[in-house]
């Protein structure tokens, strides 16, 4: 049975007839019918085939096929379509014929595809083709092959170099094929060029594309337009513009940078300034805006035609007394401009007095102990100011560094004298010494993984008694020290700390072996209680500012201790406390808590307060800190500190201070106050960050430095003692910011804290001065601490705090008498007492007398804080004792 359709054009008879394969004509002797036949696998080929069969009859037989022609029984090469075969039987010429139908698939097998746009080096498009008629399934060669993920898919991935036309060939299930063309154009990308630009703040300039046809430009920032091919830009700074062009339906993009320049700040010092008649003047740009090309200077001279000069830092000689106006025009790389003027008074000279000057030279290059000291004579006596060219306002200037320094002498009416002396090394064959101190956990004698540094070792070198002190790390370092062979030993003031494998270690400085490293101490630690302290220091406390007070909290035996943090402050500063630093603390009424855990080296605790507005300005500002500790602590004195500094309208950011600060202007302290704390603050107000920052402290005689112990410091450092008992602080590539870009990160600090020698007497005066060098300017010179030792008074009070009160016996075991000192009558006192803790354990009011009884009542052991005061203030602040 025939069960597909010829073909759609057949007719309704077709259709029938189609039905059947066979038809068998009856003649009078013999029948026919179709043995085999074969349809027509490929639409309008001529496949088909058909074998007619003949039964009966006597023979022989003709055969005729209509249409077709065929005389044969069998026939091949046969089109789809209807065909009558007749067999006629030649012996009585009777006939019979047969009906054959060849078919063919419904509809020729074709293909079709798309072509394809690309842009040069685009591999993400494919062709995609549409196959139709034959017979399903159908299988793809592409020819050629090169560029397609496959030569064998329907839709192939294309990635080509060159325009490429492909030949496609579809097979159906039947063999029959097909072919179609399809095309890859490959179109350039197209190449975008624009012009960088450099401008003046303010300025304008055009940007002009090219290689393309259409532009989008982006970020819209400082630009005229976001399209076409040149367009305005005004950027504020400098700004990269990224351009995408497109061609042919292709785009290629590239950036462009506008650089602004920075806006041109000519400046400029004038050295000395008032400058003395005769006196060379120095004239040092200090200019900002980018790369500087040329200095136009006009020194306001206008009697001579030499008063210009083109170099960046020119001297000049003025002819006579009088006020010039100096005038410097700076133009930078850019081609941007800036104008700048000064004035300057150049004195009369001065007369009737003669300079001298001795100078010491440095021991060795870079040491800075190099001094000059000043001598005047002559019937000229003064008064005299002293100007240095390092700042300095000293008659005498040392700690010097090798340089040429001038002086110039001025008196009551400016009239003036200079002179110039050089400090010179005594020596350049210097080296350095560096190494590691350590406590050696697994004692190997190697400083390696799982050792821990120990800060605060002296490391003293001889011959030449040099001392260097070890930093948080355990390093420490001996610089410009002159060729030769040194013993290195320890100094070590903890017990519970001892040399491990050597006491001494023995080196050689020379010029094949300048710079020695690693020379180590190992050290060990035996079983050590535990052992915090606690300090602080401010910055500042300024009457109706946000001022604040940090702590700092020490573990001194890197045995990890936990505990509390209580700070007391003065009365009615809780209310104004705004914040913490870190935390999670406790504000008790006047009184701050911190909880801290397994602390093993240092931790900074910081509380912010406002100082109310009507806090007089000269006032003693104190605050007690009390570190407790899970456990034993081997030293409790160390627990408890108050820290004193006088209340200032303002406060200079490179100061220095001590604690105790001392009653009166003298600082009066006692022998008993023994251990003196000091605070450096410095702050980088420059335009730039200071990449090396060096600190020199003097210390005093008075002041011995085997106790010196570093309790704090802001950022990493490396401290040596000069001769003279010199302490150097040097914090390398510290890269501090100037205070106009980042204020908080512009500060830095010092604290430490060293015993008095046990040879002072009443009278001695204890004086300190810091000298902090910002990479190479001069010194910013530190005001000075003064403490007077004086004779001691019966009550033991808080540091710098003006007692009002006095206690004794203080300690006390069963009770004691507090004397309320006041001149006035009628007043009416009230009595605190606090634990370390800072919880009230006892209060009285109304107190009329001047002398108050107190029992302990049961209170055990320790220390507490007393606290008197009236309504109106706080009369005094101190610690007492029960043992």
């Amino acid at each position: 049975m025939f069960t597909k359709y010829i073909s759609y054009e057949k007719n309704l008879l077709s259709l029938i007839l189609a039905l059947t394969s066979t038809v068998a004509a009856m003649a009078s002797g013999h029948t026919v019918g179709i043995s085999s036949q074969n349809n027509v696998a490929c639409t309008g080929c001529a496949t088909g085939s058909a074998t007619l069969t003949v039964n009966g009859g006597a023979g022989p037989f003709t055969y005729n096929w209509s249409p077709g022609g065929w005389s044969t029984a069998s026939v091949t090469g046969m089109i789809a379509g209807f065909y009558t075969v007749t067999a006629t039987d030649q012996n009585d010429l009777s006939t019979a014929s047969a009906l054959v139908t060849i078919t063919e698939p419904f509809s020729a097998l074709a293909i079709s595809s798309n072509t394809l746009s690309l842009c040069q080096g685009d591999c993400s498009k494919q062709f995609t083709t549409a196959a139709s008629g034959g017979t399903p399934v159908y299988s793809y060669t592409w020819q050629p092959g090169t560029g397609l993920s496959s030569n064998s898919s329907s839709s192939p991935t294309v990635c080509i170099a060159v325009t490429t036309t492909y030949t496609i060939t579809i097979t159906d299930s039947n063999g029959c094929t097909a072919k179609t063309t399809a095309v890859a154009t490959e179109n350039p990308v197209p190449v975008i060029s624009v012009p960088g630009a450099s401008i003046c703040p303010g300025a304008s300039v055009l940007l002009t594309a090219s290689g393309a046809t259409t532009y989008t430009w982006s970020p819209g920032t400082g630009l005229s337009s976001t399209v076409g091919a040149t367009v305005t830009a005004n950027p504020s700074g400098n700004t990269t513009y990224t351009v995408i062009g497109a061609f042919n339906g292709c785009t290629g993009s590239t950036t462009v940078v506008v650089t602004v320049s920075p806006p041109t700040v000519p400046n400029f010092t004038i050295n000395p300034s008032p400058a003395c008649f005769g006196q060379a003047v120095t004239f040092t740009d200090l200019s900002l805006g980018g790369t500087i090309a040329t200095w136009n200077w006009n020194f306001g001279n206008p009697t001579t035609l030499a008063d210009t000069s083109r170099l960046q830092n020119p001297s000049y000689s003025y002819p006579s007394p009088g006020t010039y106006t100096c005038i410097l025009r700076i133009t930078n790389v850019f081609g941007c401009t800036g104008t700048v003027s000064r004035t300057l008074t150049v004195s009369s000279s001065l007369t009737g007095v003669t300079v001298s000057g001795s100078v010491y030279k440095e021991t060795c290059m870079g040491i800075g102990d190099g001094a000059i000291y000043i001598t005047l004579s002559g019937s000229n006596t003064g008064p005299f100011t002293y100007q240095w060219s390092n700042g300095s306002t000293n008659q005498d200037i040392t700690n010097l560094l090798s340089n040429n320094y001038i002086l110039t002498i001025y008196d009551s009416n400016m009239n003036c004298l200079s002179s110039s002396y050089s400090v010179s090394p005594d020596g350049t064959n210097c080296g350095s010494i560096s190494g590691n101190v350590f406590e050696d956990i697994n004692t190997d004698c190697i400083n390696n993984a799982g050792d821990q540094g120990l800060s605060n070792i002296m490391v003293i070198a001889n011959p030449g008694n040099y001392k260097a002190f070890t930093n948080n790390q355990g390093n420490y370092v001996f610089n410009a020290m002159p060729y030769g062979t040194y013993t290195l030993t320890q100094q070590i003031s903890n017990p519970y700390i001892f040399p491990a494998c050597t006491s001494t270690l023995n080196t050689n400085l020379s010029v094949g072996n300048k710079n020695i490293t690693n020379l180590n101490f190992a050290d060990s630690i035996d079983t050590i209680p535990k052992d915090v302290s606690v300090s602080a220091y401010s910055k500042g406390i300024v009457p109706g500012f946000s001022c604040s007070v940090v702590f700092s909290l020490n573990n001194l035996t890197n045995v990890p201790a936990s505990g509390t943090l209580c700070i007391v402050l003065p009365t009615g500063y809780g209310a104004f406390a705004t914040s913490g630093n870190p935390g999670g603390y406790n504000v008790n009424g006047d009184t701050v808590c911190w909880s801290y855990t397994t602390l093993t080296s240092a931790l900074y605790y910081e509380i912010y307060f406002t100082v109310p507005v009507n806090t007089p300005l000269g006032s003693v500002f104190t605050t007690c800190a009390t570190a407790t500790i899970i456990g034993m602590d081997i030293n409790p004195a160390n627990n408890y500190y108050c820290y004193t500094r006088y209340v200032a309208g303002s406060f200079d950011p490179n100061d220095k201070s001590v604690n105790p600060i001392g009653d009166g202007p003298q600082g009066n302290i006692t022998l008993a106050d023994n251990t003196l704390n000091y605070h450096i603050n410095f702050q980088n107000t420059g335009n730039g960050p200071a990449v090396n920052i060096t600190v020199k402290d003097t210390l005093s005689n008075k002041l011995d430095i085997n106790t010196l112990e570093v309790t704090g410091i802001s950022h990493n450092y490396i401290l040596d003692v000069l001769p003279g008992n010199v302490l150097r602080w040097e914090f390398n590539n510290i890269m501090l910011a100037d205070s106009g870009n980042n204020e908080p990160a512009s500060h830095g600090w010092i604290a430490y804290k060293v015993k008095q020698k046990s040879s002072n007497q009443i009278g001695d005066q204890i004086k300190n001065t810091a000298y902090i060098y910002f990479d190479f300017n001069s010194a910013v010179i530190t005001n000075t601490t003064l403490n007077t030792i004086s004779t001691p008074t019966v009550i033991e009070k808080l540091s710098g705090n003006k007692a009002m009160v006095k206690v004794f016996p203080n300690p006390f075991s069963d009770n004691t008498t507090f004397i309320i000192q006041s001149d006035k009558s009628n007043e009416i006192f009230s009595f605190e007492l606090l634990d370390v803790l800072g919880k009230q354990v006892r209060s009285t009011k109304e107190i009329t007398g001047k002398e108050f009884h107190f029992s302990r009542n049961g209170l055990p052991n320790g220390i507490y804080f007393y606290k008197f005061y009236t309504a109106e203030s706080t009369v005094d602040i101190g610690k007492l004792i029960i043992k």
